[in-house]
């Protein structure tokens, strides 16, 4: 199998396999992750994160991956035209500049700032 058609097969893949990710229900270029199907959201902390790199869907699935089974994470929106990443998490939880960094690092991109805001924007349904 030749480059050409392993990238078809993979670009293909990704929009069958994650259709919201792929852009395929709306286009607005970002991935939501909510916890919890219907519950309500507790998170009382919003982490807004500059990252350099995020260039499609498949970059903030790998973002997405690394905080996701982080307890006190309840949301993930991760906008890759504007590279930013938005957590929302419980008030214990806590990322210092040096976890973002190693973990943005070893996700391949490169971390630039974080925002704290004490109140969790909900995203609109």
């Amino acid at each position: 199998m030749n480059m050409k058609c392993l990238l078809v097969f993979t670009t293909l893949f990704m929009f069958m396999a994650y259709p919201d990710m792929a852009g395929a229900s709306g286009g607005d270029n970002t991935v939501k992750v909510v916890e919890g199907g219907n519950t309500p959201l507790r998170a009382v902390k919003e982490y807004r994160i500059r990252v350099d790199g995020i260039a499609c869907s498949y970059c903030a699935y790998g973002i997405e991956k690394k905080f996701r089974n982080i307890s006190g994470v309840k949301f993930i929106n991760i906008d890759f035209k504007k590279g930013i990443v938005s957590i929302c998490t419980l008030d214990n939880v806590d990322f210092d500049e040096d976890f973002l960094e190693k973990t943005f690092k070893s996700a391949g991109f490169t971390y630039r700032s974080k925002e704290v805001v004490e109140q969790c924007t909900m995203p609109k349904k």
